[in-house]
């Protein structure tokens, strides 16, 4: 997501939602979401599914979405409750 920049590693949550973006199911659903392939609408809320072993993912990730407008994230744990927070 955001402008891409080869240099620079995707940004590619677990899940997204994305109000006001039509939705594809079945054989024709997205294999990923490409912001400039949906008229730049940034999701609302960015999903990700955290590794057991701690690598930043909560701090990083979501200055990373906070930085492309995205405005609600959410991080699972297998092992700890859903962490929900709002993007500063």
């Amino acid at each position: 997501m955001g402008d891409f920049d080869p240099k620079q590693p995707a940004v590619v949550p677990d899940g997204v939602l994305s109000l006001g973006v039509e939705r594809f199911i079945g054989e024709q659903g997205r294999l990923s979401y490409v912001l400039w392939e949906e008229d730049n609408i940034v999701p609302t809320l960015a999903l990700e599914v955290v590794s057991k072993t701690y690598g930043g993912e909560y701090e990083r990730q979501r200055k990373r979405y906070a930085d492309l407008g995205i405005r609600d994230y959410a991080s699972i744990c297998q092992i700890r409750a859903v962490s929900v927070s709002d993007c500063p």
